[in-house]
């Protein structure tokens, strides 16, 4: 499993690199939108998980343009911010899942759930 982990803070990429790593497990790193674009280009990772909170390009931004570039990208956004309007903004972006920061633990069952069972 490949993973690209994008957030502008390493602290919250580490908690994120705990919760994913194992055997068999490669994990990349982007910290805000353009460097994301780029390294999903690179290595096509099986997901992205996106802050939204971003300088240079945020991770709707981003997750719109590598849905663009690969309509089945898989992306779940990981953010602070839960309302209706921000799981809309997702949703419209082209992510898969939205999750707020304080069930990150529900994160690795989430991913992982959602590839046995498409």
């Amino acid at each position: 499993m490949t993973y690209l982990l994008v957030d502008d803070y390493a602290a919250a990429r580490r908690l994120v690199r705990d919760l994913l790593e194992g055997p068999d497990v490669v994990i990349h790193e982007a910290e805000n939108g353009i460097e994301a674009v780029a390294s999903f280009a690179s290595h096509r990772p099986d997901w992205v998980v996106m802050d939204i909170d971003m300088p240079e390009m945020d991770g709707l931004a981003a997750t719109r343009e590598i849905r663009r570039r690969e309509p089945c990208a898989s992306v779940a956004i990981v953010t602070q911010h839960d309302s209706d309007d921000m799981r809309m903004a997702a949703a419209d972006a082209g992510a898969k899942h939205f999750l707020t920061k304080d069930r990150l633990l529900d994160l690795p069952d989430l991913l992982h759930s959602d590839l046995t069972h498409p």
